[in-house]
């Protein structure tokens, strides 16, 4: 167990088999404890509609309790409680589980039950998996409904055609429209013994009853250890995709690729590029091309340590879509050639500090830090992040954003 904050908080992993793992933050800071269980697979076009439908299949019932409103009165015995499906996708990686939540760290044994009992023991009857498949195409419906959502989406999908990383998180909707229950309890059955198991909790409790707990319940499970990353595959020639769609605000999103696995140090200069870059309301992109220049409504950047990309993005009039790229791009170039300030520097530190102080204010939030974390075989805790961030230097900028690769531009354009 070691002491990971200045907050007293200790983080303990412990290994409950070959690709099962547990990771415990132990603290009697929060009210609410939170305990989380998430199987993770490489991400593919055939089984990410599968993953993103299971979890809220598992959550309708399970053989104790068969109902929602069963659920529902367990859920209320127990203080409260709650438990919600997710899905995430972390890079080229797809995981998917349930996370409950409570108030009373006496009732860990009662939840855990109940957790496991969903896990192990789901109903996957016509009416629950045929309902969820509604619910899970209506959420893939709903994305084009959102335009800045969707820009990302379809250029991630075009950028990286032939990559995992391609294949969005809730599937495609042709794929999930033709899940059916057997189909889906088969894959299910398989997903338990072939998948890495992580579980997650945070509360008083000592990590070793914990562990404990959880492995009364793994008869049924075997874990496998995933193969680390490979290299980002970097394109010799920048290209361009166009779209059109019935809209009155066009849209623009910018891909560079540089290399950077999950595990690289050099995250952390490129991190702080990227808020500089366009972070923020102090950022490049903010305060030259959305109010000096007006060339964009809105605009940001984000860089994604799970595939070593980043992404640029703006909400255009569409007479502005070149000006505006020409733009953003010329602000890179200014990033990449140093042309920004020790202010500008400490502003984007700053942010993701913040950022990253926040974590340990949220059960939930610790939860998805160290998720990512186990997915992805790292240890380094936030207090460690700050550090990395706080040393970063001009010089350390300059010499990682050199190396960032343009990939492709993308325009979602008005009929």
């Amino acid at each position: 167990m070691a002491l990971y904050n200045a907050r007293g908080d200790e983080m303990t992993r412990i290994s409950l088999g070959d690709g099962i793992s547990l990771a415990c933050v132990t603290t009697e800071r929060f009210k609410t404890n939170v305990l989380s269980v998430f199987l993770t697979r490489p991400l593919n076009p055939l089984d990410a509609p599968k993953n993103a439908l299971i979890p809220s299949v598992l959550r309708r019932g399970n053989s104790n309790y068969p109902t929602l409103t069963d659920m529902s009165k367990r859920l209320a015995d127990l203080y409260g409680a709650g438990l919600y499906p997710d899905v995430r996708k972390r890079g080229e990686r797809h995981s998917f589980g349930l996370i409950s939540d409570f108030i009373n760290n006496e009732n860990l044994r009662d939840v855990s039950n109940l957790l496991f009992e969903t896990l192990l023991n789901p109903i996957f009857s016509d009416a629950y998996v045929l309902s969820e498949r509604d619910n899970l195409i209506s959420q893939i419906r709903a994305v084009k409904n959102n335009k800045s959502v969707y820009a990302s989406a379809r250029h991630t999908a075009l950028a990286f055609e032939g990559e995992p990383y391609a294949v969005p998180r809730l599937g495609d909707e042709e794929q999930v429209a033709a899940i059916t229950p057997n189909l889906l309890r088969r894959y299910y059955d398989d997903a338990l013994s072939a998948s890495a198991v992580s579980f997650f909790y945070c509360g008083s409790a000592e990590p070793e009853s914990v562990g404990e707990l959880i492995s009364n319940h793994l008869s049924r499970v075997r874990g496998i250890a995933l193969e680390k990353s490979d290299a980002v595959p970097i394109c010799e020639n920048s290209r361009h995709f166009f779209e059109n769609n019935d809209m009155e605000q066009a849209q623009l999103s910018i891909f560079w690729r540089t290399g950077i696995l999950p595990e690289n140090p050099d995250y952390f200069p490129a991190c702080v590029a990227s808020a500089i870059y366009g972070g923020s309301s102090n950022s490049k992109l903010f305060t030259h091309v959305r109010e000096r220049l007006s060339l964009c409504y809105t605009t940001h950047s984000v860089f994604d340590r799970y595939k070593g990309v980043m992404r640029a993005s703006a909400g255009v009039e569409p007479s502005m879509l070149d000006r505006a790229r020409d733009e953003m791009l010329a602000q890179w170039n200014n990033v990449v050639c140093g042309d920004f300030t020790n202010e500008e520097i400490s502003s984007a530190k700053k942010l993701i500090i913040s950022e990253l102080k926040s974590l340990e204010d949220s059960p939930s939030a610790l939860e998805q830090f160290w998720h990512g974390q186990t997915v992805y075989r790292m240890s380094s805790a936030p207090n460690d992040w700050i550090k990395a961030v706080e040393n970063v230097t001009l010089a350390d900028i300059i010499r990682v954003t050199k190396d960032f690769k343009l990939d492709s531009t993308y325009y979602l354009r008005a009929d």
